[in-house]
C-alpha cells in the first residue's frame, strides 16, 4: 500500500507477495474511503 502526502511523497506501507491479499483494515473497519492506494509492479 502507498500514502501520498500533500507534496506528492510517495511511502510505501505495506508490501505483499504474489498472489496474497492486502486491504486498508482500518478503512474496512470504520466503512470510510481508503486514503491509501495499492499499486502493482
Amino acid at each position: 500500500m502507498v500514502a501520498v502526502e500533500q507534496n506528492r511523497i510517495e511511502h510505501n506501507l505495506q508490501f505483499t507477495a504474489e498472489n496474497e491479499w492486502i486491504a486498508d483494515i482500518g478503512s474496512f473497519h470504520s466503512g470510510n474511503p481508503s486514503k491509501l492506494f495499492i499499486e502493482a509492479i
